[in-house]
C-alpha cells in the first residue's frame, strides 16, 4: 500500500510539473509572461505574443485593448489556479508523508488537482481563441510565421 501511495504522489508531482514547465520554442518576441500560454499550445497565437509584436503586426487601438484584457484575464486565472494546484499538491504530499491519508481519499484528492489543471488548460485555450478572433488573417499568418 505504501508503494502505491508513493507512486501516486510521484504521478501528481509529475503532472503538476509538466503543466507548469515551459520549453523553449520559436515564437518571436516572447517574454516570461508567455509561459502562461503553455508549451503544448506554442503554435497557437496568444495575447502575450501578439502584444509583444504589436508594431510588427500593425495592431490598432481596439486590438491592443482587447488583447491587453485577454492577457490580464489569462494571467489572473493562471496565477490563481497555479496557486491552488500548488497548495493542494503540497497538502497531499504532506499528508502522505505524515501517513494521514487513506487510500480511498487519495483518488478524490488527485481528481481535485486534475480538475484544477483542466481549468488552467481551458483558460489558456480560451485566450488563444480570443486572440485568433481579435486578429485579422494577415496578422495571424504573420504571428504564426
Amino acid at each position: 500500500m505504501y508503494r502505491k501511495i508513493l507512486l501516486s504522489v510521484f504521478m501528481v508531482c509529475l503532472i503538476s510539473v509538466s503543466g507548469v514547465v515551459h520549453a523553449d520554442h520559436s515564437h518571436k518576441g516572447c517574454d516570461r509572461d508567455h509561459k502562461a500560454c503553455g508549451n503544448s499550445e506554442a503554435k497557437l497565437p496568444c495575447p502575450i505574443m501578439a502584444l509583444n509584436q504589436a508594431k510588427e503586426l500593425g495592431l490598432d487601438k481596439k486590438q491592443v485593448s482587447q488583447l491587453t484584457k485577454f492577457k490580464k484575464e489569462l494571467l489572473s486565472k493562471k496565477n490563481s489556479l497555479t496557486a491552488q494546484i500548488d497548495k493542494k499538491n503540497n497538502a497531499l504530499v504532506s499528508d502522505i508523508l505524515a501517513e494521514k491519508i487513506k487510500e480511498a481519499d487519495l483518488d478524490k484528492r488527485v481528481q481535485e488537482i486534475a480538475s484544477l489543471q483542466g481549468k488552467l488548460r481551458l483558460a489558456k485555450l480560451n485566450a488563444h481563441l480570443q486572440t485568433m478572433k481579435a486578429l485579422n488573417p494577415e496578422q495571424l499568418a504573420q504571428l504564426s510565421g
